[in-house]
Formats: C-alpha cells, sequence, structure tokens
C-alpha cells in the first residue's frame, strides 16, 4: 500500500494482513515522502493486521500514540519511521492528572508479539513525564509493550527529547510484576540511543524469559537499566554505556 505522498491530516488504519510468505508493506510512494500529522486527533497510524511493514513514514502530532497496534496482533515490523509531537499533557498523579500516562510514539495493546522495531528517530513529545519529587513519573514513552507474548526484537532506535520533554521510560510497558510484562520472552533489546528519562532508559519488567539487553547507549535517566522483576528468567545484560 503506497500512502499519499506530501502532507496528510487524516488518521490511517491498517486492517489488511499480509502473510508469512508476502507482508503487506505500507509505505510512502517511490521517490516520494509521506508525512501524517494527526492536529491533535487519535493516532497518526492504527495496525488491525498482522504481517505488516510500515517503512520510512514520518508521524507528528498524534493526541495519544503515534503508531498504535491493536490488541493481539503479531509480526509487525516498523522501521525508518520520525515519529515526534505526540501524546497529552500530562502531570503527576499526586496533583489529580489521570491521563497522558504511557501515551508513546508506538504502543502495543495487551498480547502482541513477535515485533520488531528498528532504525526509527523517537523524539520530542508533546509533553512531558513528571519527576519523582511528586511520586512515579507520568508521562509519554517512546516504544511500550503491554504484557507482549514475546519475540519481540527493538534495536538501532535513537530515542531522545530535551529536558523539560522527557520521557517516563524510553522503552517500557506492563505490567511489571507478572509473568508476562515487557518484552515477556525471547527477545533483543540493543543498539538503540536512549537519553532524557525521568525514570527508565529501558524497562525490562515481567518474566524475563530468555531477553537479552546489550550495546545500548544510555544517558540522563533515573534508572539505566530496570529489570524488576526477573519473575522467569533467564535474562542477560551486557556491554551496555
Amino acid at each position: 500500500t503506497a500512502l499519499p505522498p506530501g502532507e496528510s491530516a487524516e488518521s490511517f488504519t491498517i486492517a489488511k494482513s499480509g502473510t508469512p510468505q508476502g507482508y503487506h508493506l505500507v509505505a510512502p510512494p517511490a521517490g516520494a515522502r509521506t508525512t501524517l500529522d494527526a492536529r491533535n486527533r487519535g493516532s497518526n497510524l492504527i495496525i488491525d493486521a498482522d504481517y505488516v511493514i510500515v517503512r520510512g513514514v514520518e508521524l507528528r502530532n498524534a493526541a495519544t500514540h503515534g503508531i498504535l497496534i491493536k490488541a493481539g496482533h503479531h509480526d509487525i515490523i516498523v522501521e525508518q519511521c520520525h515519529i515526534s509531537g505526540w501524546g497529552r499533557y500530562a502531570g503527576p498523579v499526586s496533583y489529580g492528572n489521570t491521563g497522558g500516562d504511557l501515551d508513546s510514539a508506538i504502543y502495543a495493546e495487551k498480547g502482541c508479539g513477535q515485533l520488531t522495531f528498528q532504525r526509527n528517530l523517537i523524539e520530542h513529545p508533546r509533553g512531558a513525564a513528571s519527576d519523582w519529587e511528586d511520586g512515579h513519573p507520568v508521562g509519554p514513552q517512546g516504544i511500550s509493550l503491554i504484557n507482549s507474548t514475546g519475540g519481540n526484537v527493538i534495536r538501532f532506535n535513537d530515542i531522545w527529547s530535551s529536558e523539560d520533554h522527557g520521557f517516563n521510560d524510553g522503552i517500557g510497558g506492563a505490567n511489571n510484576f507478572s509473568r508476562a510484562g515487557s518484552p515477556n520472552r525471547d527477545s533483543d533489546i540493543y543498539g538503540n540511543f536512549i537519553r532524557n528519562c525521568w525514570d527508565d532508559a529501558i524497562e525490562s519488567e515481567g518474566a524475563n524469559m530468555n531477553v537479552r539487553i546489550w550495546g545500548n547507549y544510555l544517558d540522563h535517566f533515573y534508572n539505566g537499566i530496570a529489570t524488576a522483576c526477573v519473575a522467569r528468567g533467564p535474562l542477560y545484560v551486557f556491554r551496555n554505556v
């Protein structure tokens, strides 16, 4: 599927699945660029299908998530995309704020797996996470997986912002104290550059069964790599800076 060239204010839903032998590729036309600017409405792109590749799209100003992957979907690749300006303004829960937490450049709902996110630039959410002075940080994230089924690869992404638009987590999700979590199992997180996080640069919490985290460069965070708790294991964390 060739997305319309130039800039569009429309949100797009991918509802057609590919197959293991032939993924459904969604990308700009050859030689052109596509910018999806949601202008503070919904998500830029919703994936409600399996065996999908999204490649080379610029996504701006989503009200919540830049890319939303609906529950239970699998075998999805997001690569070479530029995502910025997403999410609601958040703030400490202790101040009565209830919205905006975990608004993400890429957000996968419960039960998604076999996801590959690679070579994306994720920068400058609209709002900012709160800090620990008023309780656990609340606010935007780069990539979030909610009780994934595992088999995920997150590699070679640049996830960064300014000090006053910092993330909650760069890469994270839920549920932490569970036998699933993010990324759950059989997953690799490597070669990412992540900075400006009020909580964790990388949050790998839950089962952590056969999960490997290496070769990441992390800067300006509260906790570099969070692993509470390792409910199943084994978890390997090595050669990160």
